[in-house]
């Protein structure tokens, strides 16, 4: 179901949330489509986006007039909104991408740092009081996917997970643009202005124009996950203290965890 397994995901929601995920494992995706529309009244949002799941930019798209046959370019690398329908639903979280990135590793402490300023963090809990809002930090992830892949295949569902790619949406198309597999690949590229964000999602094709909201996979074992308070006016730092193989190169990932350190600064 994924590659590049993350060394850990956090995800920061409703207090009520984390409850019904730890309690029951219960995981709501939200229509990609519910992103595009709230991004034209919050243009600059961090939330949401305009070409959610948007065609590749290597993809050109023309209006035909039936009457005079000329065509129109709508959509291509310059301009145009034009994104696949199919009801796309996402599980957004943060993760830091190690094996792309080594510019956060802590030489000194032996870690990787994560950090979210407090802009951003007011801004996720979307308006409303930040005291509402917790962190979960899956410390197991890929345990975490797999019992939703399992359940994704137990209900019929097409499913993906890994990193988003910063790209601007230029991203080669496989065959088809109407695919089922080009329709989930467009959900894992975004814009450059979006790549502070470090994200890794779970994408879920469901049977139905609405949020998917029948993903339970029981409760979480202990070991899946840890949760935070989020203390205002403060940036998050997350220290990621991997083990270290000392056989690889200075440019291999350790992708196993041996503890994090979750601070306010």
């Amino acid at each position: 179901m994924y590659s590049n397994k993350p060394i850990i995901l956090l995800k920061i929601t409703r207090k009520e949330h984390i409850k019904s995920i730890i309690d029951e494992g219960f995981f709501h995706f939200t229509l990609a489509s519910y992103f595009r529309e709230n991004a034209i009244a919050n243009p600059n949002s961090l939330i949401y986006d305009i070409d959610e799941c948007s065609y590749s930019r290597l993809h050109i798209v023309y209006l035909e007039n039936n009457i005079t046959k000329e065509r129109e370019k709508i959509f291509d690398k310059d301009h145009g909104h034009m994104a696949h329908n199919r009801d796309q639903c996402l599980f957004c979280t943060y993760s830091p991408n190690i094996k792309q990135t080594f510019t956060s590793w802590d030489e000194k402490k032996k870690c990787y740092n994560m950090s979210i300023s407090k802009e951003d963090i007011k801004e996720l809990c979307n308006g409303n009081p930040c005291n509402d809002y917790g962190i979960i930090i899956f410390e197991f992830p890929y345990k975490t996917i797999d019992k939703i892949d399992k359940e994704f295949k137990k209900q019929g569902i097409t499913g993906a997970a890994g990193y988003v790619q910063y790209d601007d949406h230029y991203f080669e198309i496989k065959g088809d643009p109407q695919s089922l597999d080009n329709c989930i690949e467009c959900a894992f590229h975004k814009r450059k202005n979006y790549s502070n964000q470090n994200e890794y999602r779970i994408v879920a094709l469901n049977k139905t124009t609405e949020n998917l909201t029948s993903i339970r996979i029981g409760q979480l074992d202990d070991d899946e996950f840890s949760v935070h308070n989020i203390e205002t006016d403060k940036d998050l730092l997350v220290e990621i203290h991997p083990y270290i193989n000392k056989k690889f190169s200075e440019t291999a990932v350790a992708l196993s965890l041996d503890y994090i350190d979750v601070k306010w600064v």
